[in-house]
C-alpha cells in the first residue's frame, strides 16, 4: 500500500518549528511520506544540519522578503507570507508531483500560516492545523469576543482591568497580564490579530492538532470539544 504524502509547513518563529518537527518524525515512524517545508534558506539550512539523517524530505520557498529586511517584525513577515508564499507553495507542489513524489493528501500546517488552506482546498489536498502551545492559549483566541464584551480587554486586546478571571471552568485562573498576546513587544498587534481569527481559521480545516494531552489540560479540551473534534479524519492512504 502506497504511503501516503504529507506536507509541513511551519511557521518560522521560535517555539513553532520544532513541534512540527517532531510531529513529522512520529509520521514518519507511523510509515507516512514527510516534506518539511521551511520559509528561509537560512532556517532550512539549520534543520538540514540538525536532522539531516532523519528521513524527511526537506524543502523551502521564499518568504517574500529581501536578504537584509527585519524578520523580527511578525506583522511585516505576515503580510508578506501571504502575498508571496502561496504562488511559490503551489509551485513547489507541483514540482513534486512532476518529479513523480506521491500527490500530497495532507497539509500539516502552523494555524498562523491561514493563507495556505485556500491553497490546499484548491488544489484537494485535506488541512491540519497545528496550534504548537498549550490548549489554553487556543482557548483564549476563541474567548476573544467573550472577553471583549464582558470587559477584560478592550478591542486591541490590551487588558482593561488588573485581575484575575474565569476563562471556563476547569482552567485555571488567568489574569489579564497573562494573556497570550501581552508582553510580546511590537508584535503584539499582529498576534492579537491572528489570535482573533483563530475561530473562523480553525472551521476551514478538517483537523485541528493541539500540542498538549486531554489529561493535563482536561478544561481546556472540554472548551475546545466543537473546534478540535468536530469530525473523523485520519491520515491514511486510501484518503
Amino acid at each position: 500500500m502506497a504511503k501516503a504524502h504529507i506536507l509541513v509547513l511551519p511557521l518560522s518563529y521560535q517555539g513553532h518549528v520544532a513541534p512540527l518537527m517532531e510531529l513529522s518524525h512520529r509520521l514518519v515512524d507511523h510509515g507516512f511520506e514527510v516534506t518539511f517545508v521551511n520559509t528561509t534558506e537560512a532556517h532550512h539550512a539549520q534543520v538540514v544540519g540538525v536532522r539531516q539523517a532523519a528521513g524527511i524530505h526537506l524543502a523551502s520557498i521564499s518568504d517574500g522578503l529581501e536578504g537584509d529586511e527585519d524578520r523580527k517584525d511578525m506583522g511585516k513577515v505576515i503580510d508578506s507570507y501571504s502575498r508571496h508564499m502561496p504562488r511559490d507553495l503551489e509551485r513547489l507542489i507541483a514540482e513534486m508531483e512532476a518529479a513523480g513524489r506521491p500527490k500530497v493528501k495532507w497539509l500539516l500546517c502552523d494555524v498562523y500560516m491561514w493563507w495556505c488552506i485556500d491553497v490546499a482546498k484548491n488544489l484537494g489536498i485535506r488541512v491540519a492545523a497545528v496550534w504548537s502551545a498549550a490548549a489554553a492559549c487556543l482557548a483564549f483566541g476563541l474567548k476573544i469576543p467573550k472577553l471583549t464584551e464582558d470587559g477584560i480587554i478592550d478591542n486591541k486586546g490590551l487588558p482593561k482591568r488588573d485581575e484575575t478571571f474565569e476563562l471556563a471552568p476547569g482552567i485555571p485562573l488567568p489574569h489579564t497580564s497573562q494573556l497570550p498576546w501581552i508582553n510580546v513587544g511590537a508584535a503584539q498587534p499582529s498576534i492579537f490579530d491572528l489570535s482573533s481569527c483563530i475561530d473562523r481559521l480553525t472551521a476551514l480545516t478538517d483537523i485541528v492538532v493541539c500540542n498538549c494531552f486531554c489529561e493535563v489540560e482536561a478544561g481546556a479540551f472540554k472548551l475546545l470539544t466543537n473546534h478540535l473534534f468536530r469530525r473523523s479524519k485520519e491520515f491514511r492512504s486510501s484518503d
